[in-house]
């Protein structure tokens, strides 16, 4: 059972060929103390069919190596997380062709590969003949090797989203699509009915972008949603509102609107309109100045009306406000 719970991925040769490309890639010296981290690493990471790289440093010529590994052991993962890493778009093709076909996998993370647009392309094109990915991750994070697919890298999502009917979840955030971009989803989720959890949080999105949302998007059955760190401004957060309150994203349990340049006179027809959706259980709408002049308590009819058990307000400039929204939240169950 033991030796069950543990089971390796990859061959000590296999991880030692890594490091040597590593060392290539990073165009440093081998280091034999290093090289036996390295392997403990990979031996701990790379079990129970996850493949797990994340924050190595590999390069392309680590992927040339990866690939081959990956080609001819199609039984042996079913996750690929590789965030933090320095593959480019080239290396990714290379691992894109080395995992055709491969049916078992359910999750591909390539967060912060130093992917563009052609890396974009490549990957949805991937995912029109792939049929098991439940999970996609192409995010950027903070640091080096940030990927940015923008608007041009994610057309092809609008035919995946109509003919992939597995994946659940994508992870676009920090990826400059802007408006551009939420066009083609939007034109996907259209007809999708199995994408649950959509992030799009610091992707330069504006009020038109989700004024487009509210007026192209007839259901869909998003469960998830974070739009945070984008500059929606009070306008947007009113087409949000429309679509939560209404028959475009009715399905919503979890939204996070933080840091999205939206005020009390935008938050509180918000409320209102989303009062009428009995699913939503948590709102995130952290680092927005939602101060008021004694209007608060107006809310208190439709904070009744919502199903929340989760509610986040922090650093929205409320000192002054703090009675009234206590008063709201006296009673609640």
């Amino acid at each position: 059972v033991e030796s069950n719970e543990m089971l390796q991925i990859f061959t000590e040769e296999q991880i030692k060929e890594l490091f040597f490309q590593k060392c290539i890639d990073l165009d440093v010296q081998i280091k034999e103390e290093l090289m036996i981290r390295f392997i403990n690493f990979i031996k701990e990471k790379c079990v129970n069919r996850v493949i797990n790289l994340s924050d190595c440093c590999l390069g392309f010529n680590s992927m040339v190596v990866l690939a081959e590994i990956l080609r001819n052991n199609f039984d042996l993962y079913s996750r690929i997380i590789l965030t933090k890493n320095n593959f480019g778009d080239e290396g990714i093709e290379l691992l894109l062709e080395s995992i055709e076909g491969n049916n078992n996998i359910v999750e591909l993370n390539l967060s912060s590969n130093s992917l563009g647009a052609s890396g974009g392309n490549s990957i949805f094109n991937f995912l029109l003949r792939q049929n098991s990915i439940i999970s996609l991750d192409l995010s950027s994070k903070e640091g080096l090797y940030r990927n940015r697919i923008c608007a041009e890298g994610v057309k092809l999502i609008t035919k995946v989203l109509k003919n992939n009917f597995f994946l659940e979840k994508i992870d676009l955030s920090s990826n400059s699509i802007k408006n551009e971009g939420l066009k083609y989803i939007v034109n996907g989720l259209m007809s999708n009915i199995t994408l649950q959890t959509l992030n799009l949080q610091n992707n330069e999105i504006t009020e038109k972008g989700i004024s487009y949302l509210e007026s192209k998007l007839t259901t869909s059955k998003l469960k998830h949603l974070n739009i945070s760190c984008n500059p929606i401004s009070d306008n947007g957060l009113i087409s949000l509102g429309n679509c939560i309150g209404g028959k475009q994203l009715n399905e919503i349990v979890s939204l996070n609107i933080s840091e999205c340049s939206v005020t009390f006179e935008s938050f509180f027809p918000f409320i209102k309109k989303i009062a009428k959706n009995l699913k939503i259980q948590i709102l995130i709408s952290n680092k927005n100045n939602l101060s008021s002049n004694n209007k608060w308590h107006l809310l208190d009819d439709f904070f009744k009306k919502l199903s929340l058990k989760s509610l986040a307000l922090g650093s929205c400039n409320l000192n002054q406000n703090m009675k009234e929204i206590s008063n709201i939240f006296k009673f609640n169950p």
